[in-house]
């Protein structure tokens, strides 16, 4: 049965977290906050990767399987 009063969720964004892995292995102190410039670069190079991600898929062709006659 569908609810009367629609409603949408939104989930919270997670925060940013930032761990130097040579002295906190178990990445216990989150230092994104003591390191904001790092943070900015790293996201911005994960967008980039995103964005590159993004259009080589784009650009992918699916192979086509039999002849075209006989694709209807």
């Amino acid at each position: 049965m569908a609810d009367p009063d629609p409603v949408r969720v939104i989930p919270a964004p997670m925060p940013t977290e930032l761990y130097n892995i040579d002295t906190d292995p178990l990445e216990m102190n989150n230092v994104a906050s003591e390191h904001p410039e790092r943070v900015g670069r790293m996201l911005t190079e994960l967008e980039n990767w995103f964005e590159t991600v993004d259009a080589e898929r784009a650009q992918a062709h699916l192979q086509r399987i039999g002849k075209r006659e006989e694709r209807q």
